[in-house]
């Protein structure tokens, strides 16, 4: 499964293929975390940079981390 990853402000085209993309999990289940988190360490080309149990927690949690992608569950 490929992964395009955006344009990179101010980095060339070699920069932007290495970066990793940045992701916040949210979900009210501390052991879903944990599952996900553990499939995602395996992918090089993704860093989770934190983790959120509630919907406020990731608001603030995205202001301060800026991440690029929020995998939030919805339930």
């Amino acid at each position: 499964m490929g992964v395009w990853v955006g344009v990179v402000r101010g980095e060339g085209e070699q920069a932007e293929r290495k970066r990793k993309i940045r992701v916040l999990l949210v979900d009210d289940h501390p052991s879903v975390l944990e599952g996900i988190r553990a499939y995602l360490r395996m992918k090089q080309h993704i860093r989770v940079v934190g983790q959120a149990l509630d919907g406020g927690e990731a608001v603030r949690k995205t202001r301060q981390l800026l991440p690029d992608v929020i995998l939030m569950d919805l339930s």
